[in-house]
Order: structure tokens, then sequence, then C-alpha cells
């Protein structure tokens, strides 16, 4: 038997847990009902499987799973969502010559298991995910910014951000180098978005909301309620304490245009909160203090060094975990 805990304890498992009992995994909750501590014991028996897709990352996992096991799985997927992430997940697959099949609405899929796989060499894009809040300050701030490393090709939903700006009035130009440009501009008008292919996205999408000179609408994320955070509900309560006119709403936002001021805030710690409100203060009146930082660097542990190279005053202290702008 394996157990898996840690932070893992606030996100909901219970759709893939579900799944994997249905393959006939042995599952044995050490804790809360769906959520870890838990212990699972393999292997599993069956070739059939069905699960929620409201969330992107379990669905993911089967597929990984399933790619070497000992025989083909066949998974129906119930509500899909966040299909560009499936969409990544699927083209490794095809990069490691690993079979699988797919129904046009990506439902029901097959994963052939693939038994005798041979290294390889593979340089592994930079995160669109990441990307956003350095974008997205270049934005707030009028300003330029050139970054290497991103594949323009990339299927990652969060690449959406790119015309999303371009649509607010924030232009970007690839280069024959692949640099990705910036160019300076200004938040001419807000943006309506649905969020299914860029969930991640939906914390600094409402930052930006702030800057627009008209609402920002923002739907179709309820998954974002069962993240690191609530951040739906994190980032209103943050930018409300800055003084944002938002409004929560139960699968998303609408964000009025709205001067930002200096304010203590909480990361909720999660590292998309804290990098997002890192942006919001960049852009507000008043220094800002932000608690619990620490949480950054789950997936971009160079953020601090990376905002101050171009420019941000910001600064980390340690080992209470503040940032002061």
């Amino acid at each position: 038997p394996v157990i898996l805990e840690g932070d893992l304890s606030k996100r909901p498992m219970g759709p893939l847990l579900q799944a994997l009992e249905q393959l006939g995994v042995e599952v044995r909750y050490l804790g809360t009902l769906g959520y870890a501590p838990v212990q699972v014991r393999g292997p599993w028996r069956h070739c059939s499987v069905q699960i929620d897709g409201c969330d992107s990352q379990p669905v993911s996992a089967l597929f990984i799973a399933a790619s070497l096991s000992a025989k083909p799985l066949e998974i129906e997927v119930f509500q899909p969502k966040e299909q560009p992430w499936l969409l990544v997940t699927l083209n490794w697959l095809s990069f490691r010559k690993i079979p699988w099949h797919a129904n046009p609405h990506l439902t029901k899929f097959r994963i052939e298991p693939l038994q005798n796989q041979s290294a390889f060499t593979y340089k592994v894009p930079k995160d669109f995910s990441s990307a956003a809040f350095p974008i997205a300050a270049a934005a707030i701030t009028h300003s330029s910014l050139i970054l290497s490393g991103l594949d323009s090709q990339d299927t990652q939903g969060d690449k959406i951000l790119l015309p999303i700006l371009e649509s607010m009035g924030i232009r970007s130009t690839w280069d024959q180098d692949q640099k990705l440009h910036i160019h300076p501009g200004e938040l001419q008008k807000g943006a309506v978005v649905d969020l299914d292919s860029c969930i991640d996205a939906l914390p600094i999408l409402a930052v930006l909301g702030c800057f627009a000179k008209t609402p920002t609408y923002l739907y179709n994320g309820a998954i974002a309620q069962h993240k690191e955070s609530n951040r739906i509900d994190a980032i209103s309560r943050e930018l409300t304490t800055m003084r944002a006119n938002i409004h929560p709403l139960p699968d998303g936002l609408i964000v009025f245009p709205s001067p930002l001021q200096g304010a203590t805030l909480f990361s909720h710690r999660d590292h998309r909160i804290a990098m997002s409100l890192v942006v919001a203060a960049l852009g507000a009146l008043a220094p800002c203090t932000i608690l619990d930082v620490d949480c950054i660097t789950k997936t971009y542990p160079n953020f601090i060094c990376h905002f101050q190279s171009i420019g941000a005053s910001v600064h980390a202290y340690t080992p209470s975990h503040l940032v002061r702008l």
C-alpha cells in the first residue's frame, strides 16, 4: 500500500479515488472522505472506468497510468472541463508513441499501453500559466517585456491570455527566435472570458480586470473553488481589501475598474493567489504587504528574483514570508 498526504489534503480527490475503486484498487481514507491522507493499493484489475471530468487532473492521471498498465483502458468522462489540459497530456502520449483514441467531444478515450518504452531526450517548454504573471505585470505598468523559452505552438490552455490581452488593448508578437514580446500599452477595455480553457488564469485575470476601463466578466470556472484554495473567494476577498469593486459568482467573477489601494494581504497559501497579489500590488496606489508567500515556490521558485530583475520593487522577508512593494 501507498499513503498520500501533505497539502493534498486541501484538494478534493473523490472523483479520482472513486475511479480507482471502479478499477479494483483498494482505497482507504485516513481522514476526511474524498480527501488525503489516503491509502491506495493496486494493481487495478478492470479495463474500463467512468470519471467526473470537472477537474482535468484526475483524467490526465488515468491517461498516464493507463499507458503503463498491462491492458488497454477505456475511460468515459462526464462533464469534461479544462480540455486543453487533456490535450497537453494526450500530446505527450503521442510524443512517446503511446496509441490512444478519443471521440470528437473528448468524452470517451482508449489508451493502449506501451510495454517497451525507451529512453529519450526532450526539452520541456516554459509554462504559460507561470508566464501569465510577468505578462500581466507588463500590461498594468504599461511596460515592454521579452520572454524566452515559451513555445508558440504549445497547446497549454493559458496561452489564451495573449489574445485576451490583445482584445483588452495589449499587443504581443513572436520574433523569429521564438521570443515573446509584450508591447507597452493600456488596458483599454475589459474582457468576457470563458474560463474552461484557462482556469488557472482566473486570479490574474481578476487583477487585470481592475486596471481595465470597462468591466470584466469571468465565467464557467466553478472548479476554481476546489484548487489550492477557493480561488473565486480568495481573490475576491483580497482585491476587495485593496478597495476593488468585484462581485464573486458561483462560477466566476464580475470585476469593475478599480483604483487599488495599498493593504496587507493574505495569499491563502495558494501560489497563484500570491503571485496575482504581487502583480496587483505593482499597480496599487501605495505599498502592499503580502503574507505567506513561500507557497510561490511550488511552481515558480525564481518568481521574486525574476520580478526584481525586470525592475519591480519586491522584497521577500523570511521566516515570516512577507513581500513588500
